[in-house]
Parts: C-alpha cells; sequence; structure tokens
C-alpha cells in the first residue's frame, strides 16, 4: 500500500506524485490536494484584479497577518493585527513583544491618516511617539519661501488669530557680494498688538548689519509676522525661510476659549 504523508505541509511534488499516470488516488489524497488550495471562506485571504490580495479574519481573532522566520517555526517573529478600539489601527508588533507591554513596542496606522509608534497616535498628531526622536537633521515645512535681501520688510505668514508661536530659520546672501546671515528664532504672540516676543540668534558674515531681522504686524484679530535684512545685499539675492508651527490654537483650547 502506497505511504501517505502525515506532514501537514506537503510539496507540490507529493501531491503531484499521487495523480501520476496509473496512480489511483484515494480519498485521502483528495483531501490532501483540497488543503493545499486557498479556501476564501476559511482562509481568510483572496485576489482580485481591483483590489489585489484581499485579507480578512474571523471576529474573535484580531491577527491578520503572521510571519515566521522559518517554516516549521512555532512563533511568529513579527504580527499585523487589527485594533478596534476608537480610532480604528491597523498594528505591527514582535511577537515577543505581547510577553511584557504589548505597546511599547508597536507601530499603529489609523484611519483618521496617523501614525503612533510606541502608543497610539492622538487624534489631532500625524505621528505621535513614545520615547525619543533621532534625527540627521530637521526642516519646517508649514511655509518654506523665498523674500528679497533688499532692506524692506517681507510679510511671511499673514492672516494670524488668536495665540501663535513659530520657529524660524533663515538665510540670507549672494556669491560675490561679502554679505551673508543665518538666523535662527522663536516668535510667540497672544493675538496682535500684544507685545509679541521674538528670541534669536543670529550670525553674519561682514558688518553686523547685514544681519537679518522679524517683526510682528498687524491688528488684534488680523495680524502677521515679517522679515527683512537689514541692509541691501543688492540685485537678485534673496532670504530664504522655513517656518515651523509650534502652537495652534485651533488643536487645544476648548471652542469657548478661541475667536473662530
Amino acid at each position: 500500500m502506497e505511504q501517505y504523508s502525515t506532514q501537514q505541509n506537503q510539496s507540490r511534488d507529493q501531491l503531484k506524485d499521487y495523480f501520476k499516470n496509473g496512480k489511483v488516488p484515494t480519498e485521502i489524497h483528495y483531501a490532501a490536494l483540497i488543503n493545499s488550495m486557498v479556501h476564501k471562506t476559511e482562509d481568510g485571504f483572496s485576489k482580485d484584479r481591483e483590489n489585489g490580495l484581499k485579507v480578512y479574519n474571523q471576529k474573535a481573532n484580531k491577527n491578520l497577518l503572521s510571519f515566521y522566520s522559518d517554516i516549521n517555526e512555532i512563533d511568529p517573529y513579527y504580527q499585523i493585527a487589527k485594533d478596534e478600539a476608537d480610532p480604528s489601527c491597523l498594528k505591527f508588533q514582535p511577537h515577543n513583544s505581547l510577553e511584557d507591554d504589548p505597546d511599547s513596542k508597536s507601530f499603529y496606522f489609523n484611519v483618521q491618516g496617523g501614525l503612533g509608534i510606541g502608543k497610539k497616535a492622538e487624534d489631532h498628531y500625524k505621528l505621535e511617539v513614545a520615547g525619543f526622536a533621532a534625527m540627521e537633521g530637521r526642516i519646517g515645512t508649514f511655509i518654506k519661501d523665498r523674500k528679497p535681501a533688499d532692506g524692506k520688510w517681507h510679510t511671511i505668514v499673514e492672516g494670524l488669530d488668536n495665540c501663535n508661536a513659530f520657529e524660524v530659520v533663515a538665510r540670507a546672501g549672494k556669491k560675490g557680494t561679502g554679505k551673508f546671515s543665518m538666523m535662527h528664532a522663536i516668535a510667540v504672540s497672544a493675538y496682535g498688538r500684544s507685545g509679541g516676543k521674538i528670541k534669536k540668534v543670529s550670525s553674519c558674515f561682514g558688518f553686523f548689519w547685514n544681519k537679518l531681522n522679524l517683526r510682528w504686524r498687524g491688528t488684534t484679530h488680523d495680524y502677521s509676522l515679517q522679515i527683512r535684512t537689514n541692509t541691501n545685499y543688492g540685485p537678485e539675492a534673496y532670504a530664504y525661510y522655513t517656518l515651523t508651527k509650534l502652537w495652534d490654537d485651533q488643536l487645544f483650547p476648548a471652542d469657548r476659549d478661541v475667536y473662530k
């Protein structure tokens, strides 16, 4: 009698051997063939042209995918699961993290477009990290632009209301002029005409009046932040700057405390 493999995972060659010419496949052989195929309802995934690979699972089990370093491994080394707590998330985590703090080593991608590392991101954050963040550099992208380095005041952010705080990094200069300047500043204002403060650290090449400067201007509910070089750098010379928002009244205080 032909010996039947009792291994749970049988190779294609083993399955083909059961159905060669002259062989008489048995019920067991057909069962092995059926079990080697993907079954949409029982296995929880399928594929179509519109959606690609579709993965779903039973409601009682939250794990969608498990990754194994070897076919004979008992435990996976990484898992992707669904976390249905509000907001609903796709959760990536090492399997061994289940033994201690399940969140500290996890990544959460929520349905609102937020990413949480080590914890779920709160609703008003695009990225939230539970721990130290290290990076080679950092550039503000709230505003990236340039203004003529002509010694005149130029508005870099306008139409402001309520309380605001910005980090500004700016650079002015042109090769061959002997005039260059760098500035890093923190600018805060509680409404316009409130005596908003600006703390600057700056450096310049050439005379001290080559430095960059900032100021607040405007009315109580419509004010702006402006930049200039203290001297005219000449034609086609520019002050390049980036802004990072450090505060947004639309995110934190209650509606009754903010002018809309």
